[in-house]
């Protein structure tokens, strides 16, 4: 419904998608996509780490922050499945059904 919100959500979901497929293919040839590899990794966790401290440190939380580096692989793949889930899958949000 909101066409700007659609569009950072897919742009944020295909990022996601390019960035483990760029991890799998590292592994595969290393030499040429490392760099890119790194790169985006970097990117991803400046970006997430920087949103997570402000957000910890308003809620003083901070002692999770430990946890950043090792929920960041899950979170690459958390953001794929509930992308392709909630785009053909139904579900349910504050009483409301949405199917596809």
């Amino acid at each position: 419904r909101h066409p700007a919100l659609q569009i950072t959500w897919a742009l944020i979901w295909l990022a996601n998608v390019w960035l483990a497929g760029t991890t799998v293919l590292a592994f595969v040839f290393p030499g040429p996509l490392l760099a890119s590899c790194l790169l985006q990794w970097g990117i991803k966790l400046l970006a997430d780490f920087r949103l997570l401290h402000t957000g910890t440190s308003i809620l003083g939380t901070n002692r999770l922050l430990w946890l950043f580096l090792p929920s960041q692989v899950l979170h690459l793949f958390y953001v794929i499945g509930i992308g392709l889930a909630g785009a053909w899958l139904p579900y349910q949000w504050k009483g409301r059904t949405r199917r596809v």
